[in-house]
């Protein structure tokens, strides 16, 4: 078995900065949506606030405001170039790449708007099943991934929640219960909330608070 994270790995899955509603994105897509000059400052802030975490990997959503994300807060953050920067291809952690996942995330998107994830998980158990599936593909073609110990991952709300569950499981090899659960399943993670995860469980904190 391929270990995927380094044993010390500690994955910080931030959420986006505030962004302009998808009518206001490029061709009106939802994936184009950029940051508002609101969701830029506190993009700035967050940076400012972890600015001595020694991340050694960043890795972005393909989503505009993903991107812009990441690169404000590690501009912010620190005064060297990151060593590894990554932006995941396609829909990769941003959507389900099977187009009856993605259909139905869309669905349910509509019917519930944003939520915590476990409401999300009651609906369509074996949907998020899947798309945590392909999150650790997409991880696994991520060059450095398996040696670096601080990995700032820019990403959303619902989609970082998931990936912190499936990332847990990954690193201990075991479903994740306790608080740690309660946490991924019942946190509306707000703009710029983190997820950290490691070894010793996942935690939700709010930079910005």
């Amino acid at each position: 078995m391929i270990r995927l994270f380094h044993p010390d790995a500690q994955i910080d899955i931030f959420r986006h900065g505030k962004a302009v509603p998808q009518k206001d994105a490029a061709g009106g897509l939802e994936i184009q949506r950029h940051l508002t000059e609101e969701g830029r400052a506190q993009v700035r802030r967050l940076g400012a606030k972890i600015a001595d975490i020694p991340y050694d990997l960043v890795i972005s959503s393909p989503a505009l405001r993903a991107m812009d994300t990441a690169f404000i807060a590690m501009s912010e953050s620190r005064l060297t170039v990151m060593a590894l920067f990554h932006v995941a291809d396609d829909n990769e952690l941003y959507m389900p790449m099977d187009q009856r996942h993605h259909d139905e995330l869309l669905r349910l998107s509509l019917a519930i708007g944003h939520s915590r994830y476990g409401e999300y998980q009651d609906q369509s158990p074996a949907l998020f099943g899947h798309f945590q599936s392909e999150m650790i593909t997409a991880l696994i073609k991520i060059p450095g991934i398996g040696n670096a110990k601080r990995i700032f991952v820019s990403n959303h709300g619902l989609i970082g929640s998931a990936l912190a569950e499936v990332i847990y499981e990954t690193i201990t090899g075991k479903p994740v219960d306790g608080p740690s659960r309660d946490i991924v399943r019942n946190t509306a993670v707000p703009e710029c909330g983190c997820l950290r995860v490691s070894q010793t469980g996942v935690e939700f904190i709010d930079y910005l608070a």
